[in-house]
């Protein structure tokens, strides 16, 4: 059971029911409740008490959404208030819809997209002083990416599984670990043949929503509001581009090059090669995010945050959106010719 002592506080101090919140479907590290009074209405969300050495994902949240406000307005919800003392935050509630799995946004959406991206990076000196993270795992070395994609394959196992799914599971693990031998091998003849440098200088990172993508978007009548920054913060480029394409959720049809094209039209070229040594990489690890069950501790996460849920179903669920993602990617990968309908029509 989530805790909502921290939502019924807020609908008191806010002039609503506490009896009347409503949970709303958030990620599997937060808690999120619409409050409403008879005027009103407002989102609650709650974040995990902060450990030892770990990444603060609220103050992300904070920081980007406070910095969206200068220089971008209008794009994120309204941030109303910040309670550190009980880890929750108070929005707008934003009256439209979420973009369902698998939907992929029009141009329109796309140009919105790209449009809170260069207001985001239109002024870094503001940037600077407000923006203080990085992005999560937003490593500046190439080699720094494969090690986190080593870290996650070494928690990852299948004894933990329902014993009908072990077998499959098992198969998957290994191709994922040979798959990291093949990527880090063609990584490193990259950067020894100097077609790519290991790591870029921290002056050449963007202000990045991160996990950016129409997961994490509202759709209204008059355009998209973008929503969850836990992972924002300063992080490469080439990245950004390659995960607008990879994230697993609302594909975009277009090819991470194209994507630069658009949000970085003088450094084209020198994105190019960063593009061509990174995509393996974050692919593999787009494969490891999606079957996260093969670690325990996440299966574990997982159930606790969807109560309604089995270990089967779970594991049956990320299994189909295992070889679902596998096939969108490979499709991606193997066309010379990807689409660029949606930046031209």
């Amino acid at each position: 059971m989530k805790n909502t002592e921290f939502a019924r506080y807020w609908a008191g101090e806010l002039g609503a029911i506490s009896e009347d919140l409503k949970p709303l479907k958030g990620g599997i590290n937060n808690s999120v409740f619409l409050c409403r009074s008879k005027q009103c209405s407002w989102v609650i969300k709650g974040y995990p008490c902060l450990k030892p050495g770990q990444r603060d994902r609220m103050q992300a949240d904070v920081d980007l959404m406070r910095y969206a406000a200068k220089v971008a307005p209008g794009f994120t919800p309204i941030l109303l208030e910040v309670d550190h003392v009980r880890r929750c935050i108070v929005m707008e509630y934003i009256r439209g819809e979420t973009y369902p799995e698998g939907l992929a946004p029009c141009k329109r959406d796309l140009d919105m997209a790209f449009e809170f991206f260069f207001r985001l990076n239109s002024n870094f000196q503001l940037g600077s002083q407000m923006v203080k993270m990085e992005a999560a795992e937003g490593f500046l070395s190439l080699r720094q990416h494969m090690g986190n994609i080593l870290d996650r394959l070494s928690a990852m196992g299948i004894e933990h599984l329902p014993k009908r799914y072990q077998a499959e599971g098992s198969e998957i693990l290994n191709k994922l670990y040979a798959l990291a031998e093949d990527v880090s091998q063609q990584v490193e003849v990259k950067i020894g043949s100097g077609m790519v440098e290991d790591t870029i200088n921290a002056d050449e990172r963007c202000i990045s929503p991160s996990d950016f993508g129409f997961h994490n978007a509202i759709r209204m009548n008059k355009g998209v509001k973008f929503i969850d920054f836990e992972f924002a913060g300063w992080d490469d480029p080439a990245k950004l581009c390659i995960d607008f394409v990879l994230q697993q959720r609302n594909p975009v049809h277009l090819r991470s090059i194209d994507v630069a094209s658009r949000l970085f039209p003088n450094k084209e070229s020198l994105l190019s090669s960063r593009i061509d040594a990174m995509t393996n990489i974050l692919r593999l690890k787009w494969l490891c995010i999606v079957m996260g069950i093969l670690n325990p501790a996440k299966l574990t996460q997982v159930l606790s945050a969807e109560p309604e849920a089995t270990e089967a179903s779970v594991v049956d669920t990320q299994l189909k959106r295992y070889y679902s993602y596998c096939k969108m990617t490979n499709q991606l990968m193997q066309s010379k010719q990807h689409s660029r309908l949606l930046l031209t029509e």
